[in-house]
Formats: C-alpha cells, structure tokens, sequence
C-alpha cells in the first residue's frame, strides 16, 4: 500500500509540473504579446482540435 501511495504521489507530481509547464508557456506567449491563429497551426490534427475548443 505504501508503494502506491508513493506511484500515486509522483504521478501527481509528474502532472502538476506537465501543467505548470504549459502555463508557463501559455504566460511566455502572452507576455510577448503573441497569441496564434488557426490558420498559424500546420499540423491538421491540432487545427481541427482548435477550431473545435470551445471560446
């Protein structure tokens, strides 16, 4: 119980930082007064995911 406990804990950890990653990213982005449009996406698979995101 207490190695999964542990498996848990640094699953966890492991996604926390994956978000603070792309927050991070997300903030770079902004800060540079960037942003991005659909048409910017080349890879067809993440246009179609954009364009269906809800705004």
């Amino acid at each position: 119980m207490t190695v999964q406990a542990s498996a848990l804990s640094a699953r966890r950890a492991l996604i926390q930082a994956q978000v603070d990653r792309q927050n991070a990213a997300v903030a770079l982005i902004q800060a540079v007064g960037g942003g991005w449009q659909v048409a910017d996406i080349t890879n067809g698979a993440e246009a179609k995911r954009a364009e269906a995101a809800p705004k």
